[in-house]
């Protein structure tokens, strides 16, 4: 098993996100635009990575994009 680097921006999206009362999945993923840029007060590399932050959980792949590993290595693993 080989260690990865946490994702500090995703840390802080999460941070974020706590604060303003969103606390699950679900919440998450209902987020719209409108609601991310006033949790983020319109910063486009936070926009950003709440929007990554979202396609994670829809793909399953949330621990691996916290430790900063690609699809491509999360792949190779499931087929291990």
């Amino acid at each position: 098993m080989k260690r990865g680097k946490i994702n500090q921006k995703a840390i802080r999206a999460l941070s974020l996100l706590f604060e303003a009362g969103y606390s699950n999945e679900k919440d998450i993923l209902a987020l719209t635009l409108d609601q991310i840029l006033q949790i983020t007060g319109q910063k486009m590399t936070e926009v950003c990575t709440i929007n990554e932050l979202q396609k994670a959980l829809r793909e399953r792949r949330f621990f691996a994009y916290l430790m900063l590993e690609s699809k491509a290595d999360t792949l190779k693993e499931d087929h291990s």
